[in-house]
């Protein structure tokens, strides 16, 4: 029953909510050690993916997180908005060890930003703020304007951050009449 599910500790969604309340207080190594015996369940399995990846990431071990990231990319072809969080995420992740370049070939490499849904909006907004921050202002310009030509269709807190940006891009080309 689900109610011996959760009150057997070794359960898998006991095990898989255990890990991510110690991963979230800051116990790494708990919840990397709860995340390191096998999940039977491919949902849980691929939970236990992405959330051991973001404690490597925590962890400053980039080989490991790189890896989980692409072991959980395998596991979600089959869910496409799933796909692209794990992609965003991936590419987070490659941005926190400075590596701008690979977050945006991730995009790129798992068709994140051509998603739809506020998937696909996360995705693009990263993306618009990675090239901004390349200086390839023309990419960056194009996302921002596809997230604010959406309108209503648009994430609201991707469709706010991209009006901002498209003003910044338009500040820095000295359009100014088109920033305001």
């Amino acid at each position: 029953t689900k109610l011996d599910a959760w009150i057997d500790g070794s359960a898998q969604g006991f095990r898989s909510w255990r890990a991510w309340a110690n991963f979230e207080r800051g116990r790494l190594d708990v919840a990397r050690h709860i995340l390191s015996a096998d999940f039977k369940s491919p949902g849980f399995a691929v939970l236990a993916l992405r959330l051991s990846a973001r404690a490597a990431v925590a962890a400053s071990d980039r080989a490991a997180a790189m890896s989980l990231f692409a072991k959980a990319s395998s596991a979600l072809s089959a869910d496409a908005d799933a796909h692209t969080e794990n992609a965003v995420e991936w590419a987070r992740a490659l941005e926190h060890f400075n590596d701008r370049g690979g977050a945006l070939a991730v995009l790129e490499r798992e068709r994140a930003t051509v998603a739809k849904g506020p998937a696909g909006d996360a995705a693009r907004l990263l993306a618009a703020e990675l090239s901004a921050e390349a200086g390839d202002a023309a990419t960056s310009r194009r996302l921002f304007e596809m997230l604010v030509a959406g309108g209503t269709n648009t994430e609201e807190r991707a469709y706010v951050l991209a009006s901002c940006g498209l003003v910044d891009v338009y500040l820095a080309a000295g359009a100014t009449n088109n920033a305001l």
